[in-house]
């Protein structure tokens, strides 16, 4: 059996050990591998990088970025995404009193002397 691993990065992170890169408890070379290395030992898997935008059940293939790929059988994993109270964004910074609020709260406002 052939088997292709569409991913749109070319590396695997831990994600359960993210805080300890955070903390400067490992580097993120510890918590990270490029895909091909961790399937180096199986010669039935390819690795692309690429992104799957779209299925066809009708006919089984999938359609990448790169042009269509055939199939026998899919499997698909969506992967996870997080959220860190915003902070990854850097869109601004977290301050105690924002934890306090509930989403939906009106901005407070510095009281007027």
């Amino acid at each position: 059996m052939q088997i292709t691993l569409i991913d749109r990065q070319n590396f695997h992170t831990f994600q359960p050990l993210l805080y300890q890169v955070a903390t400067a408890g490992l580097s993120p070379g510890e918590i990270a591998a490029p895909i091909r290395w961790i399937m180096r030992s199986r010669r039935n898997v390819e690795v692309l990088m690429s992104e799957v935008q779209d299925f066809d059940l009708s006919r089984p293939c999938g359609e990448a970025a790169d042009g269509e790929i055939p199939y026998d059988y899919l499997l698909v994993a969506s992967g996870a995404s997080h959220a860190y109270l915003d902070t990854m964004s850097g869109s601004r910074s977290r301050r105690a009193e924002d934890d306090s609020r509930c989403p939906g709260d009106p901005p407070a406002h510095p009281a007027r002397v």
